[in-house]
């Protein structure tokens, strides 16, 4: 057996290399990008996906229910990760539905990162999200102090969604 972890890179060249072996996908954001389907992938390719490519649109719903006037985001993602352009490609399609502009900033190091907040800082966008590495759990955390600070009103729909709500 041969278990691939990261982007769609190593599947695809194990698909490539044989075609008995079995090939375990680990940790994959774009497992389309592999095989012909998550309900019957077909051949010798099996795995696991981290849905990364839906959590973008999904963070990005979120942020505006908290933040129903922001309509200028901001998102940092780092390019050098396997899989980044699917999810900020969905990120981005995610931006086109809910009516919100997006400006992408490529962060890949600590210089890129300062660089990304001094321009976050000139241009003042309304709101960020940002996108590096792949976590293992995914909590949605309220903080009500902050928002109050902020001006914002969190509805109801969104904070019983919530895992956790810091008072």
């Amino acid at each position: 057996m041969i278990v691939t972890a990261g982007g769609s890179a190593a599947p695809k060249a194990a698909r490539q290399a044989t075609s008995t072996i079995p090939i375990v996908m680990a940790a994959i954001s774009d497992p389309l990008a592999v095989v012909a389907s998550l309900a019957r992938p077909g051949g010798n390719v099996t795995g696991v996906s981290l849905m990364a490519p839906e959590l973008g649109p999904k963070r990005l719903e979120l942020l505006t229910q908290a933040a129903p006037k922001a309509s200028r985001l901001a998102v940092l993602w780092n390019p050098t990760f396997s899989d980044a352009a699917v999810e900020l490609r969905a990120t981005q399609a995610g931006a086109r539905g809910l009516g919100v502009t997006l400006k992408p900033m490529e962060v890949r190091n600590a210089d890129d990162l300062a660089r990304a907040f001094a321009m976050l800082e000139k241009e003042r966008p309304d709101a960020l999200t940002m996108f590096f590495e792949q976590p293992a759990k995914f909590e949605l955390v309220i903080n009500l102090k902050t928002a109050k600070a902020l001006g914002l009103t969190i509805p109801q729909s969104l904070l019983v969604r919530a895992d956790q709500v810091i008072e």
